[in-house]
């Protein structure tokens, strides 16, 4: 999964460069990702007693410091406004899936989808903002991936430099996780989900 990602990163950049160019002016296709820090991530579910392994029964939530990034890719039609598929994620190690040799805690959340960036001054030298909206993933290590579901994106930051910028960036969402109860009957569960990252970002365009 990290090959192939890498991968098309590097094939959208090649494209970009070769054939459209890189112009120095936002106007045209741009690609960009960034590195942070998760200020918060987490994540809440309310569920019967003992039908999700590690999670006690009724209202449970957790909440981590972790690693945050984003990678966009997308179109700018001027120099202030750009729409772009936004991956913006984090990982963190969670205490409460972490209690046996399957469930390390590894975790990572997700929100995929559509976002707008809009630049309030010139080029190099402006405040923005971004919403967006799309779908939520959540994965922990040794548990089975809970269904995405729909979610959400805002956030602002600076422009500080020519290709280089830094954001606050929330998002939220839900994802479900299909468990069976006691009865044998079985019900969808929801989970509630939301990070912060903040993040230093490099676009090229």
């Amino acid at each position: 999964m990290r090959r192939t990602l890498v991968a098309a990163v590097l094939f959208m950049l090649l494209l970009q460069s070769t054939v459209f160019g890189f112009d120095g002016l936002r106007k045209g296709f741009v690609v960009g990702g960034g590195l942070g820090v998760a200020a918060t991530a987490k994540w809440s579910v309310d569920v019967p007693t003992n039908v999700i392994s590690n999670i006690p029964g009724g209202a449970t939530d957790e909440s981590n410091v972790g690693v945050g990034g984003h990678f966009i890719i997308g179109y700018a039609w001027d120099e202030y406004n750009m729409i772009v598929y936004e991956g913006n994620g984090c990982a963190y190690t969670s205490d409460v899936f972490n209690s046996s040799d399957d469930l390390d805690g590894k975790s990572a959340q997700t929100f995929g989808g559509a976002a707008w960036y809009h630049y309030f001054g010139p080029l190099g030298k402006s405040f923005f903002s971004v919403v967006g909206v799309g779908a939520f993933a959540w994965k922990v290590k040794g548990y089975e991936m809970n269904d995405p579901g729909i979610a959400y994106i805002v956030g602002g930051g600076y422009e500080f430099a020519k290709h280089f910028q830094a954001g606050v960036y929330l998002s939220g969402g839900k994802t479900t996780d299909k468990i069976k109860l006691p009865d044998g009957q079985t019900e969808s569960i929801d989970f509630g989900h939301m990070h912060v990252n903040i993040v230093v970002t490099a676009v090229a365009y």
